[in-house]
């Protein structure tokens, strides 16, 4: 099955792709957004695990998310989904604020908690650099194992991908009228990234994108569009720090 899939990095105003994602009318559209930058992104070996941490945005992660409401505000959007944890709110509720609509805002499932990150437990605030490697072990090796305190990396993969199929539906009946905003994390546009390429069956992921460490940065996006019966899928690099590949 093949996606269409654009990396927009709002942050360095890829206005020329947000403009063409307005052409997209009458087909469905999803854009899920990477929350901004909190204390806990910082680089250079500093970065921290974030997990189920409630952290709020930084200056930084502030300035994402008006970049993102800026350029989202120039196309149509029917609704927005979050995280229920702050570092995605905010960026949802900047969204709503800067668009002329104001679409509303609904937080991800039954419990609200369905574009929630990984619950890595213990792991959350530990150096990045330190635990990545169980990480990833968990993600590949040992899918139904929990980390300590947290979920599997298959319970997290159900309740995400569940919700994305749903979304996916309502995308197809209110494609006319514009697009489904989803404020989300690293690890839900990085699951589902590799869902959709290993076909979007059962929990199967494909692998080189759990492994892509990177992946996408604090105020990038995924956009994905079906069109003439199927979804198609390219890949646009734009992020500084080598996004996706």
């Amino acid at each position: 099955m093949d996606l269409d899939l654009d990396v927009i990095r709002f942050g360095q105003r890829s206005t020329a792709q947000v403009k063409a994602a307005a052409k997209h009318a009458g087909i469905p559209t999803l854009i899920f957004v990477r929350h901004g930058a909190t204390a806990f992104n910082s680089g250079q070996g500093a970065e921290r695990a974030r997990g189920w941490l409630d952290l709020p945005l930084t200056k930084e992660g502030i300035a994402e998310a008006k970049a993102v409401a800026e350029e989202l505000a120039k196309i149509s959007i029917v609704k927005i989904y979050t995280s229920d944890l702050r570092r995605a709110t905010a960026v949802a509720t900047a969204i709503r604020k800067a668009h002329p609509n104001h679409p509303p805002i609904s937080l991800a499932g039954p419990e609200g908690k369905s574009l929630n990150t990984w619950n890595i437990g213990e792991w959350a605030g530990k150096y990045l650099k330190s635990i990545l490697p169980k990480m990833v072990k968990y993600e590949v090796e040992m899918p139904n194992e929990a980390p300590p305190g947290g979920e599997s990396s298959n319970d997290f993969r159900q309740r995400t991908f569940s919700f994305v199929k749903e979304v996916i539906e309502e995308s197809k009946r209110v494609a006319n009228r514009g697009a489904i905003i989803l404020s989300t994390h690293a690890s839900v546009l990085r699951a589902v990234d590799g869902w959709i390429k290993a076909g979007m069956q059962g929990l199967e992921v494909d692998k080189s994108v759990l492994k892509n460490a990177k992946h996408l940065d604090t105020g990038e996006a995924l956009q994905f569009t079906f069109e003439k019966g199927k979804w198609n899928r390219k890949v646009v690099i734009q992020s500084k720090g080598g996004g996706v590949s």
